[in-house]
């Protein structure tokens, strides 16, 4: 039997123009993408950087196979003039909105908090957002089968193109899409959809905020779980892990889309990790959040990797 030798892919010469310098580096060009799948990615990083990266996800799961689920897009409105309001002031059990240059009561109990990706901050939603949103679905998550009279009356004004919206067809007009996020029966990790790292905050089973589609969502089966994947998406591992593979937006900023964070690696022990990053992200959320160094310590111990060994990932 005659053995063929191996063909080596081609060497290719690689700069990565970071500030303030440019980095140089050569790889064999099948050791590029971002895995063996037809039409992967390429990830343009260093060789150490690279190491660190496939170990992190040597070590882990991706968060979509893992027992937390592959996150969704928060809601869409498909007409945010008609369904986002600006709450003015509170008449009994109703409430006078206004949009734009419209006012009007409607009832109070068709009203939840809104949470857009720019209102969130690691941790916590920031306290800048006073809008809500004109909820017009159930409790299983289905439209309404009528609406409350002064609530239809002020969606009325915008029925025609309501009913133009291309998500709407086969719906009733007042119909809300990619409801699921908005679910608050378990508790919800919640991150922006832009950023230089995802944001994470966590809503609590009972929270009615209802996150728009410029937010990602995984709901939790326990408050434990939605505060140990907070604490790991606002750790620096995570989100230069994140960083690497996520599309580029204006100014530095990455767009940390379903997709992209489904492939986050999630430590294959997640009852260990839980136990050891929930505190952690509770504390912050309480007001008290780690120090980034101590945030990545934690993390690593969880991947059961050195964080000496993730350290290039860290500083990109």
């Amino acid at each position: 039997m005659v053995h063929q030798p191996a063909v080596m892919s081609p060497i290719v010469r690689l700069t990565r123009h970071d500030e303030p310098h440019a980095v140089t580096w050569t790889s064999h060009a099948d050791r590029l993408a971002l895995d063996a799948t037809a039409g992967a990615p390429w990830l343009l990083l260093p060789p150490a950087v690279r190491q660190a990266f496939d170990l992190l996800a040597a070590h882990g799961i991706a968060l979509a196979d893992s027992p937390l689920g592959r996150p969704v897009l928060g809601v869409k409105s498909g007409c945010n003039a008609a369904f986002i309001v600006r709450p003015v002031a509170v008449h009994g059990d109703d409430v006078l909105v206004r949009s734009g240059e419209r006012e009007q009561l409607v009832e109070g109990t068709m009203l939840r908090p809104l949470a857009r990706g720019e209102d969130l901050a690691p941790w916590q939603l920031q306290d800048g957002s006073r809008d809500a949103i004109v909820w017009t679905h159930d409790a299983r998550g289905g439209p309404m089968a009528e609406l409350a009279p002064k609530s239809r009356r002020w969606l009325s004004r915008w029925r025609r193109e309501l009913e133009a919206r291309s998500d709407g067809r086969g719906a009733r007009w007042w119909s809300l899409f990619r409801t699921e996020a908005a679910r608050h029966d378990r508790a919800r990790v919640v991150w922006a959809d832009i950023g230089l790292a995802p944001r994470a905050s966590v809503l609590p089973a009972g929270d009615p905020t209802v996150p728009l589609n410029t937010c990602y969502v995984v709901r939790t089966a326990s408050d434990d779980d939605a505060h140990a994947l907070a604490a790991l998406l606002n750790s620096r591992i995570a989100g230069a892990w994140l960083a690497a593979i996520a599309e580029p937006a204006r100014g530095g900023y990455r767009r940390f889309l379903g997709w992209t964070c489904a492939r986050l690696p999630v430590p294959r022990d997640w009852l260990r990790a839980r136990t050891l990053l929930a505190p952690v992200g509770r504390a912050a959320a309480a007001g008290t959040p780690p120090s980034a160094e101590a945030l990545d310590a934690v993390v690593a111990e969880c991947f059961g990797v050195r964080i000496e060994a993730l350290a290039a990932l860290i500083e990109g």
